[in-house]
């Protein structure tokens, strides 16, 4: 697979794990803005907005 496809995958799991945090109240928004922007960093991605 590739290195891209596999990070963007990657990026988008997390993104649905946060997402369903924030859904849940576990996570405020500031906190899964915060946390989605070091995932996306992390993961070379761009940022997916909700």
């Amino acid at each position: 697979m590739d290195i891209k496809l596999r990070n963007e995958l990657t990026y988008l799991m997390i993104f649905y794990s946060l997402k369903k945090l924030l859904e849940n109240g576990d996570i405020d928004k500031d906190t899964f803005d915060r946390l989605n922007i070091k995932n996306a960093e992390s993961q070379g991605c761009k940022i997916a907005v909700i």
